[in-house]
């Protein structure tokens, strides 16, 4: 019975170990969007629900402007966020913010930090032949139940700039180096390119990334990361992605397909119910063993 019972406390301490990271485009607040059912107002409260439910211990959001973060803020009441506007590097301004969301109950934010994708990496501006400047938003953290460190990057690369993708795959395993250096560290975000893509390749080349995708224990992933609000698309181009330090163990890895049922009027005024998508973008979902 003592056997048992250390075993059982074992599996139960291991399990409790276990880091929880998400990552989820959230699809920006637009006009577009409101006309056809998927406005930001619409979705907020089931994106809310969602990572509620979910109670990841970090949740990187892309696409989400400061109006968005207020509306997050207000039903996520057990998270703290840090994200800073894209165009001006402050806490002021519409603009996107990369921003990390982090579980208070369970880990605790050191410092943080942004650089934007380009040749002048530490001050705003776009690169290469980037339609938008990008950026990425890095935190360090402290997890509250064995002091174990660890860092977070969240990025969104350019979804036309070709050249400006290849440079950022670069940029990021230069900065993920020189920033976190030898401490555990978990990379994430939209990354506009796929599995077969030249910037990802240089990732996963480097020997510093390692995607979860295929390092996970047990796997989830029936389609791949971009719905395109269609809900019988399918795809296996995986745009989005997390990756590790090579020595974090992926436990398991998951794609969620998240929707809800919305009645809204149709063209001839009567009320109609259909699936709609929580965003353009499916939540990836990775359980972590920090080393």
């Amino acid at each position: 019975m003592l056997a048992l019972a250390l075993l059982l406390l074992g599996a139960a301490t291991a399990t409790a170990q276990r880091l929880v990271v998400m990552s989820y485009n959230m699809r920006y607040e637009n006009d577009g969007d409101n006309k056809s059912n998927n406005g930001w107002k619409t979705r907020a409260p089931y994106l809310a629900d969602f990572v509620n439910v979910e109670s990841p211990d970090i949740l990187g959001v892309q696409e989400v402007h400061k109006s968005m973060i207020g509306a997050l803020e207000e039903r996520l009441d057990r998270y703290g966020n840090y994200g800073v506007d894209c165009s001006k590097g402050t806490m002021e301004g519409g603009g996107e913010r990369t921003a990390i969301f982090y579980n208070k109950e369970t880990v605790q934010l050191i410092n943080s930090g942004q650089f934007w994708l380009s040749e002048t990496p530490n001050k705003p501006g776009k690169g290469w032949d980037a339609v938008y400047q990008r950026f990425c938003t890095w935190a360090r953290f402290m997890r509250i139940s064995d002091s174990k460190m660890f860092y977070v990057f969240n990025t969104h690369f350019d979804h036309k700039g070709v050249e400006a993708r290849k440079q950022s795959a670069k940029l990021m395993v230069k900065m993920v180096k020189q920033i976190a250096g030898n401490t555990p560290y978990i990379v994430m975000g939209d990354f506009n390119m796929n599995q077969k893509g030249e910037g990802y390749k240089t990732l996963v080349d480097s020997g510093i990334f390692t995607d979860c995708y295929g390092h996970a224990k047990y796997q989830m992933a029936t389609n791949g990361t971009f719905n395109n609000w269609k809900v019988n698309g399918k795809s296996s181009n995986r745009i989005d992605h997390i990756f590790v330090k090579p020595s974090i163990e992926v436990f398991s890895y998951a794609l969620k397909t998240n929707f809800y049922w919305s009645t809204a009027k149709n063209k001839e005024g009567k009320d109609e119910t259909k699936i709609k998508f929580a965003s353009d973008h499916y939540p990836l979902v990775v359980n972590l063993v920090l080393p």
